[in-house]
């Protein structure tokens, strides 16, 4: 016979199964031994297994909308967990360049928890350069002549990326 319920120390089990002694037993007199019942407490102590879904680090650009490839969850007493998984992307701000963590958290029937950390990196857009206009004076028939460092001194780029111009 096997049910379910608490083991010796009150501690949820998953099965408790009772099973008779099958060896008879006497004394040196011939008198049976009563009949003894083995108790076998069955305790799940194994977590789920968390599985996340999609490129890890996740990429994403300032303004973009976050698209969650999720998570799988499988358990060996519960089975399928993926509908039971919690999603915590409350640190999460695609509105800011930085590196952020969603976190993905299951637990079994038996309070087993399981966990797994998802980055999201958003990278604020390149922006284009400052140019400022120059002024030169030349006369109709002469050359131009530029001197270092030239029409870009004035000019800027947010990021610092170096700046060419082509004349």
């Amino acid at each position: 016979a096997s049910s379910t319920g608490t083991d010796a120390t009150g501690e949820a089990a998953a099965t408790i199964a009772s099973y008779p002694d099958p060896d008879d037993r006497a004394d040196s007199a011939g008198n049976a031994a009563a009949t003894a019942t083995r108790t076998v407490a069955v305790s799940d102590t194994t977590p789920p297994v968390l599985v996340l879904l999609g490129a890890i680090p996740r990429k994403f650009t300032v303004g973009d909308v976050f698209t969650d490839p999720g998570a799988t969850a499988s358990d060996t007493a519960d089975g399928d967990l993926t509908a039971s998984i919690t999603v915590d992307a409350s640190a999460l701000n695609l509105g800011a360049g930085g590196s952020y963590v969603v976190v993905y958290s299951v637990t079994d029937s038996s309070g087993n928890p399981a966990t797994a950390m998802r980055m999201v990196d958003v990278a604020v857009p390149n922006q284009p350069p400052v140019a400022v206009d120059d002024v030169y004076e030349v006369n109709e028939i002469g050359d131009i002549g530029v001197p270092a460092p030239g029409v870009l001194a004035n000019d800027s780029d947010p990021e610092d990326d170096p700046i060419t111009a082509t004349l």
